[in-house]
């Protein structure tokens, strides 16, 4: 009985044994389930890095000429301006308006005479007046025993005098009268009314000689023009040979300030058809060089007095000091530096 009792106890005390064993082993697999799992960082791939594309354009031969080029207008080279030199007054009339040929010797405005044409009828009145005592001065003395020569002087002078009269009042009559001096065209016309006062000396009428025209250029570029100098002249879509006649360095000291500030051309062989006031243009070539390396402007860099442009040699980007020569608005000549075939980056 006694033995019986001892061995259920150690039956017992072997399974509990055996149980708790099995519950730490679930325990602790359970465990590891129940922990988070660390991630595996995985090594990102290598990648070259993107090649560099560069925009270049290839150095070749060319040709660069530095010119100028304006445009100039047609002038007469004889014009008149014509103006009331006297004495200013009431405008009368104008008889012409621009654009208008007009001959030599033409009448093409007046301005009211005032009193001056009945002061004429009146002298030429005292001048027949004395015309007549001296006739008979003279016919008595012809025809008297004892001729009273100064009578006849005195009615002489008396009658000089009377003509000089007349003549005086007939000349600052015609002062009052615009005449054509040449045959030619209205250039300008001053915008008056019949009955406006205008000055003396204020131009009124421009006459121009349409036969014989000069082109004229008066902007900026006026000195880089040369007394002589040949340029080209387009008219319409037809070029012809020019030659610069005036500058403003080849003008006397007291030449007008207007002709200071111009040049004119003479062109050969021009159309007879070609206007006052039509343009044309002016093409003077400075210099020219031909066969040489041409490259636009804007791809030289400058640092101080160093030139130089951006070049790709075998992919790679590098710098490349360059001497230049010959230049113009938006070329330049490469002296040294470069040859044909070089890539330059832009």
């Amino acid at each position: 009985m006694k033995n019986s009792f001892k061995g259920n106890c150690n039956s017992l005390i072997r399974r509990g044994i055996l149980l708790g064993s099995i519950f730490i082993v679930v325990l602790s697999f359970s465990g590891c389930f129940l922990l988070p799992k660390e991630e595996v960082v995985i090594a990102p791939p290598l990648k070259e890095p993107p090649k560099v594309k560069y925009d270049y354009v290839e150095a070749k031969k060319g040709t660069i000429e530095r010119k100028i080029t304006c445009t100039g207008y047609f002038v007469s080279i004889k014009q008149s301006d014509l103006s009331f030199k006297s004495k200013g007054g009431y405008l009368k009339k104008v008889y012409v308006k621009s654009g208008d040929i007009v001959k030599k010797g033409d009448l093409l405005a007046e301005i009211d005479p005032g009193e001056i044409e009945n002061q004429i009828k009146l002298q030429e009145i005292n001048f027949k007046k004395t015309q007549l005592i001296y006739d008979e001065k003279l016919k008595g003395e012809n025809n008297s025993l004892k001729p009273n020569t100064n009578e006849v002087q005195m009615a002489a002078l008396d009658l000089e005098s009377e003509r000089l009269k007349l003549e005086t009042l007939r000349s600052d009559y015609e002062k009052t009268k615009l005449y054509s001096p040449i045959d030619g065209t209205v250039d300008y016309v001053l915008s008056l009314n019949d009955g406006q006062f205008i000055d003396a000396y204020k131009t009124l009428i421009r006459i121009a000689d349409t036969t014989n025209l000069q082109l004229e250029y008066s902007e900026d570029k006026i000195y880089s023009f040369q007394l002589g100098s040949k340029v080209e002249v387009t008219i319409g879509t037809k070029t012809y040979d020019g030659e610069v006649v005036s500058t403003p360095s080849d003008l006397p000291p007291d030449a007008d300030e207007s002709s200071k500030k111009r040049i004119r051309i003479s062109v050969k062989n021009m159309p007879g058809d070609v206007k006052i006031g039509e343009k044309a243009l002016i093409t003077l070539r400075l210099d020219k060089k031909e066969n040489v390396i041409v490259l636009p402007k804007k791809l030289i860099n400058n640092l101080g007095s160093r030139n130089f442009v951006q070049v790709l040699v075998n992919d790679i980007r590098e710098e490349c000091d360059v001497e230049l020569g010959l230049e113009t608005d938006t070329e330049v000549e490469i002296v040294k530096g470069l040859v044909e075939g070089d890539k330059i980056i832009k």
